[in-house]
């Protein structure tokens, strides 16, 4: 149980009460959007969290701040009341599963997300009818408006969520984070026990990318390698069909070794596309790599074992793909 949030349910309830109608009006006085804006996605623990930091540092973009997610049902407000930390921010790199420390620091966003989009699981164009699409719009141009610049936002959920995404706002750009699988599954199972305890491990954490319910009873190490795997796999879908220029990757390994280049390369991605970006703060020389989890000997050899089925399954999924594209 969060204490602290429960004692702030009360007074935060207030604020975005009192907050509403300048909500309301920010909004309704935002015009269309002056460029797409673009979604940060990849599977949990792949380097999202520092992509999306590296990004907001070295450019300037707008985003969910963590004033604009704890004030979730008034995010433009938020935003407004939090203008020029977001504006004067800038990282230190020192994250915490996915939280930034700062009222003006990039945030998920996710309790506004789940606001509009709940579900974990896949969804395509066709759930675009069920969401609020005029206020998720006006939301984001708003945004956009009130820091002046392109709109930016991570969130793993996007992951099974970009033809979606698509239908809401067209065009829209993703820049997936790929890092090695074994470490990636090795961070998912420690944040598993970090967040439930040992007993927990076989609790499903975050994202459930298509697939997921073939494999939520195996054991906790082959379930975090399919989740790696499975998320990798709704994103090269879904970007073939929303059009696979619109998809920029980003090796988190590279990410760490040179900084800088992967950043001029993700401006130049983003250019290509209508998207210019003005530039802030010089990144660091490198950053160190997020250090791998200790396990048992037993533990590490069924990871490395689900992790060759994995690699092995994806290699006959792809020849038989190219096979029914050249038959």
């Amino acid at each position: 149980m969060n204490v602290k949030r429960i004692m702030l349910a009360a007074p935060r309830a207030a604020a975005m009460a009192a907050l509403s109608p300048l909500d309301r009006a920010l909004r309704a006085r935002a015009g269309d959007l002056s460029a797409p804006p673009v979604f940060i996605v990849g599977p949990p623990r792949s380097g999202t969290t520092l992509l999306y930091e590296a990004l907001v540092t070295r450019y300037r973009f707008s985003y969910f701040s963590n004033i604009s997610h704890r004030l979730h049902r008034t995010p433009v407000a938020g935003t407004w009341i939090g203008r020029n930390a977001i504006r004067s921010w800038t990282g230190n790199f020192e994250s915490n599963y996915g939280h930034i420390p700062g009222w003006g620091s990039p945030n998920e966003g996710g309790w506004i997300w789940k606001r509009w989009i709940p579900e974990e699981h896949a969804l395509d164009a066709g759930d675009v009818n069920d969401r609020p699409v005029q206020c998720m719009r006006q939301t984001v141009a708003a945004i956009a408006e009130l820091i002046g610049a392109p709109f930016i936002n991570k969130n793993v959920m996007h992951s099974v969520h970009m033809r979606l995404l698509d239908a809401i706002y067209p065009g829209c750009l993703f820049i997936e984070c790929s890092r090695d699988i074994t470490a990636t599954a090795r961070s998912i199972l420690k944040a598993r026990r970090d967040e439930f305890g040992e007993s927990g491990m076989k609790e499903w954490l975050s994202v459930r990318p298509p697939g997921w319910e073939q494999v939520k009873d195996e054991s906790p190490a082959r379930q975090a390698v399919a989740q790696v795997a499975l998320t990798r796999q709704a994103i090269e879908r879904d970007a073939q069909a929303i059009g696979a220029d619109r998809l920029a990757t980003v090796s988190y390994e590279e990410l760490c070794a040179a900084p800088e280049a992967m950043a001029g390369q993700m401006k130049a991605f983003l250019a290509s596309h209508g998207v210019d970006v003005e530039t802030r703060h010089a990144l660091p020389e490198r950053f160190e790599r997020s250090a791998a989890s200790s396990h048992d000997s037993s533990f590490c050899a069924e990871l490395e074992q689900a992790v060759a089925e994995s690699s092995n399954a994806t290699a006959t999924s792809m020849e038989m793909n190219h096979a029914r594209a050249t038959a």
